[in-house]
């Protein structure tokens, strides 16, 4: 049976670079199209058919000629604090990269199917929790609002053009590797002794470990349709940031508690917590619990923080 054929954009990301690992062990042939931050040398190992280095553009797009049987648009910024300092850019990278993607689609691969990597995000001030799909979207930060418009561009194309899509919203993605966000700047500042937090420790969040998201994000193309379904990406686990940070310690073998200075950041909500059960349907459940991904994060932390003695 021949193997399926993907095309990653973002490729050169946290989730991409996972997903293209995870793919590759499922005998996919990738295309990989990123920002250049990975070598080419570097993902021949990993079996990458091709990796372009560019922006996802109409003009792009055209020179490659592909017509994937998935594709998977990891392409975009993923934090609310760059999207307040740089709406616009923000914009571009979320929103207008995935019209350039679907107008590609739409002309030269119509038989493609889709995976947007939405966010939790656009839930924003929705107090209910835990939050479901059918709930009503409420972003207060550029990036939620941005992200949300790109499910209405993938609803768009569905219903006009027949593009089978799928929204996936992914709430707090983590995992060996990412050098940025709570667990990065956690790990760093109790590591140096600076022990201060912003919020309360009281903050709800649902911890989604990368590898857990990756094969979600494979099951949820293969039900892409032309209804344009969205898919929440989380544990329905719920953990405050308090309890987040004291296991932090416990695995770096720091003694003391974290201190919350009582001021939130903007765009950060109170409450997040995913209602898993659309995933659960399409036979999907997460096989990493919180404890032992933030067990696996610390560790890999600590041999980082040793190379770079």
């Amino acid at each position: 049976m021949d193997s399926k054929k993907a095309f990653i954009t973002g490729a050169g990301g946290f989730i991409g670079t996972n997903l293209i690992k995870y793919l590759i062990s499922k005998d996919y042939h990738v295309t990989a199209m990123g920002s250049g931050k990975i070598e080419p040398d570097e993902l021949k190992p990993m079996g990458a058919g091709t990796w372009i280095d560019g922006p996802v553009t109409l003009h792009n797009l055209k020179q490659l000629s592909l017509q994937p049987d998935y594709i998977f648009h990891c392409a975009g910024s993923g934090s609310v604090g760059y999207s307040i300092e740089n709406p616009y850019a923000d914009f571009q990278s979320n929103a207008s990269s995935l019209v350039e993607l679907l107008e590609y689609v739409r002309i030269h691969s119509p038989g493609s199917k889709v995976v947007y990597l939405s966010s939790g995000a656009v839930y924003g001030g929705n107090s209910k929790i835990p939050m479901s799909e059918n709930d009503i979207p409420m972003p207060v930060s550029p990036y939620g609002h941005h992200k949300l418009i790109g499910e209405r561009i993938c609803k768009s194309y569905s219903q006009q053009f027949q593009i089978k899509t799928i929204s996936v919203r992914l709430f707090s993605i983590y995992g060996e590797g990412l050098k940025k966000q709570l667990l990065w700047d956690a790990c760093r500042k109790i590591s140096s002794g600076n022990y201060e937090f912003y919020g309360t420790g009281k903050e709800i969040r649902d911890w989604l470990h990368v590898d857990d998201a990756v094969r979600l994000l494979e099951l949820a193309v293969k039900n892409a349709d032309i209804n344009s379904p969205v898919v929440n990406a989380g544990t329905g686990f719920k953990i405050t940031i308090r309890e987040i940070l004291e296991e932090i310690f416990e695995y770096l073998n720091k003694t003391g508690q974290p201190e919350f200075l009582q001021k939130s950041r903007a765009g950060d909500p109170a409450q997040f917590l995913a209602d898993v059960t659309t995933a659960n349907r399409l036979g999907w459940s997460p096989e990493i619990d919180v404890s032992e991904g933030l067990k696996r994060y610390v560790s890999w932390f600590s041999r980082e923080e040793l190379n770079q003695k």
